[in-house]
């Protein structure tokens, strides 16, 4: 499972070191959001929910203890990590007494924040079975309702209406528990369609596009051969030669 990160830090070029140099996806992790201001920070951490919330020591209005008390009163489940230039033990330990899973060093090192990372991936993997049952249920009806209705124009508009949920729940949701988007879920099920009724049947090609949910024929035709790196019509010859369809 891929679990998800956001990062907060008062220097955007510290959010971007942080992006470019953790292999997130190496650990099984994806960095979902990232703020700059520690109090914009908080309330898309609260809107995203994700796994876990890496972030800086000392930053204006709001230092990394504060901010970590105040996403542990909104996002009770998240583990942070304070990521920190500052080595002085005080507020290592201050950290810990607010209850965050650990507190890394700048600059960044493998050394460093690659035990954390594994430690991380391992208290997450014992958490989130238990609470995906009770957190994840709604996810099973969205998905569900999605593979129904795949075909038709769904929008995360009409989710939120179909189910009562913010757009960011929904999205939290899908990047939560499946370390996904609504909109990669979405495409991977049509294009799924897709290669089906090229194998299976003679339709035309712009009547695969209609059944797999696409009015505009050629935005199919992009998005496919995004997905497959060939156009509809090579893949089908392709699936023929090798015996497969009618």
């Amino acid at each position: 499972m891929i679990y998800s990160v956001y990062l907060i830090d008062d220097e955007p070029m510290a959010v971007e070191e942080l992006k470019r140099e953790i292999p997130w996806q190496q650990y099984g992790m994806q960095v979902i959001g990232s703020q700059t201001s520690p109090r914009e920070g908080l309330k898309e951490a609260a809107a995203l929910h994700p796994h876990a919330v890496f972030s800086d020591m000392k930053m204006p209005g709001m230092d990394g203890v504060q901010l970590a008390r105040a996403l542990h009163e909104s996002l009770p489940h998240s583990e942070i990590v304070i990521v920190s230039a500052w080595s002085d033990f005080d507020y290592a330990r201050r950290a810990m007494r607010e209850g965050c899973f650990d507190y890394i060093l700048k600059p960044l090192r493998a050394a460093e924040y690659g035990p954390t990372l594994q430690r991380l991936y391992s208290r997450l993997s014992e958490k989130t079975p238990a609470a995906l049952p009770a957190d994840g249920s709604p996810l099973e009806e969205i998905s569900n309702y999605i593979r129904a209705h795949f075909a038709e124009r769904i929008t995360l508009s009409d989710l939120s209406d179909q189910f009562h949920l913010s757009q960011n729940t929904i999205c939290s949701y899908f990047n939560r528990y499946l370390g996904t988007t609504f909109v990669s879920f979405l495409t991977d099920l049509r294009m799924k369609e897709a290669e089906k009724l090229l194998g299976q049947t003679a339709l035309s090609i712009k009547e695969i596009a209609a059944r797999s949910g696409y009015d505009d024929y050629f935005y199919f035709c992009r998005v496919f051969q995004r997905q497959f790196s060939c156009t509809p019509s090579q893949l089908r010859a392709r699936i023929r030669s090798n015996g497969g369809g009618k």
